[in-house]
């Protein structure tokens, strides 16, 4: 048999050489010339087109330090944002919609950032053994039957969600090693060196941060609009005009502080109190300090020669970045005994030692006396006696007084007495009040009922109640011997109106909604040019150009910076500046909405990187990260490692592979 295989074999390659021999011969022949042309043609058609697709398939379009993403990483990267996208809208989304969402930018953003984490996983030799993945797959209680691991239920839901096991058990470890490297960066004291360093590096690298301001009112918009348009946009939008339901009702304030007036204090019981308490009346000295808290005998002693010379706390707390901590209206008994003699002690503006307590360095600085003050008896007694007389308002006496009132206005209330009658009667006020929102109140009845919580109880009980008829007895939330109880007069129910009654308004919403539009559409033009973003935004009259750190930003309450200052008073919150100079790189830029008639966009235009991180910084660095949480302190790490490493984006690439899947979608 063997033979048998072995004599076809030797056969069929002499008749391949026969054949091959009679091609050579004839191929001069035109014919065979054309034969062959077709050959060709269709290899490179079908065959070296499938080879050319495959290889530029594996292309890079993402290289960060050593890892690439190609073509196929970010294909399947894009529909998988674009169906989340999709999936997670709370109405269908249209092509139009989806084009304004820059999904292209979203996952070239996660890309770099998985990639980023991982290369630092390996940096830090974080490794997931086998038995932890198995032992976090077996506690899942997606798998548990009967409480216990079931194999089948396990390979039943992967078949179901499309995942291989082996795909599964790997996305588990990378998140087991994720979660390990976050909190080994948000605990200070285990951080790598290295993780330190970059930090450090990152928070004195220099940035020029540009400040520009887009009014939305100053957008150029042509104003003459027609009313069917009109009419359109409003029906489309007719429930943001709905008038919500109002009352009118009058509520009537229950004051009981008075009756308190007319029971006596016996002038017995107020000497008795001023005997037995007329010391605590007077005011005893109390003093103002700063007080300066350090680590570590060096820097206090620093620190304390510097204060004894005169230095100023910032130049002390640029040399230390030491935490200044104003303590006002201190006692002595507020201190230990040894502490307290040598704080009153010293002279305003002068220094006291250092003071060791609890293992931490203090030193205090006088910043201001309060000097003791005494009372003569009659100022006592005349405390004493209004104190007294408060304390009736607790008394059996006060409280049956109380009880009468209320079941005098139950009872009144109950025959449909009328509430004017019963507020004369009384002498108590009544406030007739209009145009109750449930939502947002009422101004007036604001001015009557204070504290927040108890006019919420006083609203729902408005709004709890038929008209003509009147709430149960409110209390106060204070406790201020203080009750309410309302007549609803009149309730007029929610409804859309006409639109003729908000022809202005709706003019307005068309145009300020058409504006806001436009105003984005500058703001995404602006961000899409990525690293030359801040070019554009340089040609926005209204930008302003500040030059700090990010180490600036964190010590600037202790050590004030004139930049950093002027920058925090261009935008309301001072964490857009924070978050700007420490995740945007050179020409980058972010857009924020300051209110409903202003956008500011925030661009880097320039970064001076620091070469060396110095002591200070390192200092900070340990600092800020041991006041971080694990939400906080990874993405400072992780942007900083990120701009350690070399990342490129070959966009040209992205943009061609976006159309083809978009080409793909629309066909």
């Amino acid at each position: 048999m063997v033979y048998h295989v072995a004599s076809v074999t030797i056969f069929d390659c002499t008749r391949c050489a026969m054949i091959l021999s009679k091609l050579r011969n004839a191929s001069n022949s035109l014919v065979v010339k054309i034969i062959f042309g077709a050959i060709i043609l269709s290899f490179c058609l079908w065959g070296v087109g499938d080879i050319i697709k495959n290889y530029s398939s594996t292309k890079a379009v993402i290289t960060v330090g050593d890892a690439k993403v190609t073509v196929d990483d970010f294909l399947r990267a894009y529909d998988r944002e674009k169906q989340r996208i999709k999936n997670n809208a709370s109405t269908p989304l249209s092509d139009e919609e989806m084009k304004h969402i820059n999904i292209k930018q979203i996952v070239i953003d996660e890309m770099i950032q998985s990639s980023v984490i991982e290369q630092a996983i390996k940096k830090l030799n974080i490794t997931v053994s086998q038995k932890t993945v198995s032992d976090i797959v077996r506690s899942l209680p997606e798998f548990q039957k009967n409480g216990s691991f079931d194999d089948v239920l396990y390979e039943s839901l992967l078949h179901r969600s499309g995942l291989s096991e082996v795909g599964f058990l790997s996305n588990i470890r990378v998140r087991v090693a994720r979660s390990q490297m976050f909190s080994t960066i948000a605990s200070g004291y285990k951080a790598p060196a290295f993780i330190k360093e970059i930090m450090a590096k990152e928070f004195e690298a220099k940035r020029d941060v540009l400040i520009a301001k887009i009014d939305v009112n100053k957008m150029r918009y042509n104003d003459k609009v027609d009313e069917d348009t009109l009419r359109q946009f409003y029906s489309s939008n007719a429930e943001k005009y709905k008038r919500p339901e109002t009352r009118n009702a009058a509520v009537l304030i229950l004051n009981y502080t008075k009756f308190a007036e007319d029971i006596s204090v016996d002038e017995g019981e107020v000497q008795r109190v001023y005997e037995s308490t007329k010391d605590a009346y007077n005011i005893e000295e109390t003093r103002d300090f700063d007080r300066f808290a350090f680590g570590n005998n060096a820097d206090a002693t620093t620190a304390w020669k510097m204060l004894v010379k005169g230095e100023s706390i910032e130049k002390i707390s640029r040399k230390l970045m030491v935490r200044v901590v104003p303590l006002e209206g201190c006692r002595l008994s507020d201190f230990p005994v040894k502490v307290g003699k040598d704080l009153f002690r010293i002279k305003k503006g002068k220094v006291s030692s250092i003071h060791i307590v609890n293992g931490v360095l203090y030193i205090y600085k006088l910043t201001n006396v309060n000097k003791a003050q005494r009372k003569s008896e009659a100022e006592i007694k005349e405390i004493i006696s209004g104190e007294l007389q408060k304390e009736k308002i607790n008394s059996l006496e006060f409280e049956e007084k109380a009880k009468a009132i209320r079941a005098r206005v139950d009872d009144s209330l109950g025959a449909d007495e009328p509430i004017e009658s019963i507020a004369k009667e009384l002498g108590m006020r009544l406030v007739e009040i209009d145009g109750v929102n449930k939502k947002e109140g009422n101004a007036k009845l604001s001015e009557i009922v204070q504290d927040q919580e108890t006019r919420a109880d006083v609203i729902d009980a408005i709004f709890e109640t038929d008209e003509r008829q009147a709430t149960s007895i409110i209390p106060s939330r204070t406790g201020d011997s203080t009750e309410y109880v309302a007549v609803v007069r009149k309730i007029t129910k929610e409804a859309i109106p006409e639109y003729e009654s908000v022809n202005s308004a709706v003019r307005r919403d068309f145009i300020r909604e058409k504006k806001d539009k436009l105003a984005a559409e500058e703001i995404n033009k602006i961000l899409a040019k990525n690293k030359d973003a801040a070019k554009e935004v340089l040609k926005i009259p209204t930008v302003k150009s500040f030059r700090f750190s990010k180490m600036d930003v964190i010590s600037h309450t202790k050590n004030p910076s004139p930049a950093v200052e002027s920058a925090l008073n261009e935008i309301p919150n001072a964490n857009v500046i924070l978050n700007a100079i420490s995740t945007l790189g050179q020409g980058e830029a972010i857009h924020y909405k300051m209110s409903d008639k202003e956008y500011a966009i925030i661009a880097v235009s320039g970064v001076k990187e620091s070469g060396m991180a110095s002591s200070d910084a390192s200092g900070v660095v340990e600092r800020y990260v041991d006041s971080c949480t694990e939400r906080d302190a990874p993405p400072i790490a992780i942007d900083a490692f990120k701009r350690q490493m070399k990342v490129k984006i070959d966009r040209e690439r992205i943009d061609a592979t976006e159309k083809q899947i978009n080409d793909r979608s629309g066909d």
